[in-house]
């Protein structure tokens, strides 16, 4: 039977504890594990930078509310973008974004990744002419997989975030997924303003999905993260990326912060997002995903809508207070 996102929320990723029968799964504050002999490991797990159950808990959580097959937690969203780009470009590729991404991606690859050789360019996201136009072709590609290497210079990763940060820009993910992979380019899509409850990027042709769980995921404020999610046919394609991906495999989070604590902490903020999340907001999610423009309140395409809802997707009748509960106004 198929579990809805709110059951999911809670479901995922919380198997109760082998050995003892506990509920909630704990905290493994160890960073070493016991081997039964030589590559023997037990779960898994050799040593926590690379891997610890607290953490794989919130991994398998994420994966499955974006309806991918693996996530990947971090201590940061810098740091889960960083390791992603370093896991999939080389020198000479060629990176395009959308002109109104956060700041800090935008620094991130044009202070760390343009001195190593990636280029860097960006376009009006909302544009498809203008993003057939900026899309420079490469390899052609075989289902989620590149069939081959691509060209030098060519674009190897179309970078998406909508809405975007700050000017809350809707790209329509499906038509510049389709561009981008007619091209050879792989689709990434920053999903941390609309969460995976109003929208799926994988579910629409992106390839991989990055967070800043800080943010929404998290809801409170308390702690940093950030997370990848993508699919079994991304993690290992055929041609010369098979290696890179599989960096992603095997990364060894070693940024300053990279604790089991913020794993557990994580947990009930995305575990609550169902109920954070207005109900008036899933009538929304078709205008979040597939508006090509803005939609305000009184804009030109509101006419033309069938929604029925404004911008927060909130009836005016109810408001959410951010620390309060649901209130209905007479």
């Amino acid at each position: 039977m198929t579990q809805d996102f709110s059951t999911r929320a809670v479901r995922a990723g919380q198997d109760f504890d082998p050995t003892t029968g506990a509920v909630i799964p704990p905290v493994y504050l160890t960073t070493t594990f016991v081997q039964d002999g030589i590559g023997g490991f037990r779960g898994g797990y050799e040593y926590a930078r690379g891997g610890n159950p607290t953490r794989t808990a919130l991994e398998t959580l994420l994966a499955s509310l974006e309806g991918g097959d693996r996530g990947f937690s971090f201590a940061s969203g810098l740091a889960a973008e960083d390791t992603l780009l370093r896991a999939i470009l080389a020198p000479g590729d060629h990176v395009l974004m959308g002109n109104d991404v956060y700041g800090g991606t935008h620094r991130l690859v044009s202070r760390a990744h343009t001195p190593w050789g990636v280029e860097l360019s960006t376009v009006e996201m909302t544009d498809l002419d203008a993003v057939r136009a900026a899309i420079r072709p490469g390899a052609a590609r075989s289902g989620a997989a590149q069939s081959g290497a691509a060209q030098p210079g060519a674009t190897k990763v179309v970078w998406i975030e909508t809405p975007s940060n700050p000017l809350m820009k809707i790209t329509d993910i499906a038509a510049v997924a389709e561009l981008a992979h007619a091209a050879g380019a792989l689709v990434v899509v920053d999903n941390t303003f609309a969460s995976p409850y109003l929208q799926q990027p994988l579910a629409l042709g992106a390839d991989v999905v990055v967070h800043s769980t800080t943010k929404y995921l998290g809801g409170h404020s308390d702690v940093l993260g950030g997370a990848v999610v993508l699919n079994s046919d991304v993690l290992a394609p055929a041609g010369a990326g098979a290696s890179r991906w599989g960096r992603i495999c095997r990364v060894e989070q070693e940024q300053p912060g990279v604790q089991e604590q913020p794993g557990v902490q994580k947990q009930p903020g995305v575990q609550k997002q169902p109920s954070r999340s207005p109900t008036g907001w899933p009538s929304c999610s078709s205008v979040w995903v597939r508006c090509p423009v803005r939609w305000m309140p009184g804009s030109p395409s509101a006419a033309s809508r069938p929604c029925r809802c404004a911008w927060t997707g909130i009836p005016r009748t109810r408001r959410r207070s951010p620390r309060r509960s649901w209130v209905t106004r007479s």
